[in-house]
């Protein structure tokens, strides 16, 4: 085990439990009242908070090529996983609780994206606290409006206006993963046909591509066919010879 995964075994305790508060929210809520009882603004901010977890866990892999890390390192990454578990466990009524979804959002929203904004900041300064990374990179142009989103959340209990602006900053969240995260690690495209291997350029570039191994089905034209004025194809006979002779001596041994 090396230190990336160390570290990821507790990321991903932290990320599965607030997975799973979502979840069983979301089948409490379908087992009482079914598809009526959810609202809008309420599952804008759920599915938030679970692509939020999602993304936590993915781009982690990213930390993988970090070789020493300190205890506030470790501290500020599980930051934003904590404040992601614990909107999750506050984003869903008791099972006893007779209060609608939407109105039981409204009397805890201060504290949900007081907690998100908290979420963004702690991972928007997390690379740069704990590594010396820059701060403003293309990963963080999305959490200024995120961060503004979840203020203005925050101190306003208007209901039309989380039903406008949590759907955006879910929006946020998601284009932020696809266009930052969308793929981790290298891909390679291998396709063996008949006498060819294809591999994706752009994920291998030139000098990787000639240090990878020949398959035995590549070799080259001189050693598999040879070809004569009169058309006979030497190599397959020159086998057959050799086949019979070989043959001939495992008799006579």
């Amino acid at each position: 085990m090396n230190l990336f995964e160390f570290l990821m075994i507790l990321l991903s305790l932290i990320v599965g439990l607030g997975v799973a508060e979502i979840l069983t929210g979301i089948a409490g809520v379908l087992k009482r009242e079914g598809l009526r009882g959810f609202s809008w603004a309420h599952s804008a901010a759920t599915l938030t908070v679970f692509i939020g977890l999602l993304q936590t866990f993915w781009e982690s892999w990213g930390l993988s090529s970090i070789e020493a890390w300190s205890f506030p390192a470790m501290l500020l990454m599980l930051g934003s996983p904590i404040f992601l578990f614990l909107i999750a466990h506050v984003m869903f009524p008791e099972r006893e609780s007779k209060v609608s979804l939407d109105d039981y959002y409204f009397e805890r929203a201060r504290l949900i994206w007081a907690l998100a904004g908290l979420t963004v900041i702690v991972g928007t300064l997390f690379r740069p606290l704990a590594f010396g990374m820059p701060l403003w990179v293309f990963d963080n142009l999305s959490a200024v409006p995120t961060i503004l989103a979840c203020v203005l959340l925050s101190f306003f209990n208007i209901r039309m206006l989380h039903r406008v602006v949590a759907p955006l900053i879910l929006v946020f969240v998601v284009l932020d993963t696809l266009a930052v995260s969308y793929s981790i690690g290298s891909v390679s495209r291998r396709i063996t046909g008949a006498s060819r291997q294809v591999t994706h350029d752009r994920f291998w570039p030139k000098a990787a591509r000639q240090n990878l191994p020949t398959p035995q089905f590549e070799r080259p034209l001189s050693e598999n066919a040879a070809f004569n004025a009169s058309g006979k194809f030497q190599a397959r006979s020159r086998r057959k010879v050799e086949g019979k002779r070989y043959g001939l001596a495992c008799f006579s041994g």
